[in-house]
């Protein structure tokens, strides 16, 4: 076979397992392909793998945005909030972010300051778990907002005890750090909104995503 026609034969092959047999162009044996239809086929494939970008809708307003597919009955996992590029859990219907990590502190009845725990080795390399300032991440405990802009300074001790998630929800329990209490932690801060962008939380109900009238939110 022609190795133009081998290309070709090639670019529907994954074409069409990506993108809608519709869209295609299907070339026959012995015909003469045109430039536009190759390239048309090309584009399919570069749109099937394009992800989609879903804003998302506090009250109405756009608050930021998804890039994560979701397929079915799933969660908002936002991309970036008011401008930011953010790590968290998800975003619930209630307007509450859950994030999936664990807030440990010094005290051991989880008051004072809360920490982020980046490592259990001793003797990890640090330098690892410094991320550029424009990535921020946001968790939710004691009913309110906290932040680390990048992991820029990290502490190490024992910590004495840990808010937990709990299985659903957003809820966590405190209990006493008995093992794996040795690490490194990132301090959150409480909600800064010339840091965040976030000038009211939890945000505004309802939570939704525009153009996308399937998902459904988070239960309590």
């Amino acid at each position: 076979m022609n190795p133009i026609n081998q290309c070709i034969v090639l670019a529907v092959a994954l074409i069409s397992s990506s993108a809608n047999s519709e869209e295609l162009v299907i070339f026959q044996s012995g015909q003469v392909a045109k430039a536009a239809d190759i390239n048309a086929n090309f584009q399919s494939l570069v749109n099937a793998h394009t992800p989609t970008k879903y804003n998302i809708l506090s009250n109405g307003i756009i608050i930021g945005f998804t890039n994560y597919q979701q397929d079915g009955p799933n969660q908002i996992y936002p991309t970036q909030l008011h401008n930011r590029d953010v790590s968290l859990g998800y975003l619930g219907k209630d307007g509450r972010i859950r994030n999936y990590s664990s807030v440990y502190f010094k005290s051991d009845n989880c008051t004072g300051q809360g920490y982020l725990k980046i490592s259990d080795d001793d003797h990890y390399d640090i330098d690892k778990f410094t991320f550029p300032s424009t990535k921020l991440h946001l968790s939710d405990y004691n009913d309110n907002l906290y932040y680390i802009d990048g992991y820029n300074q990290a502490y190490e001790f024992d910590a004495g005890s840990e808010f937990s998630r709990s299985s659903t929800g957003r809820s966590r329990n405190c209990r006493a750090v008995t093992s794996y209490n040795h690490g490194y932690f990132v301090p959150w801060q409480a909600n800064d909104t010339n840091v965040t962008g976030i000038s009211s939380y939890p945000f505004a109900t309802p939570i939704s995503l525009e153009g996308h009238t399937e998902i459904q939110i988070i239960q309590q």
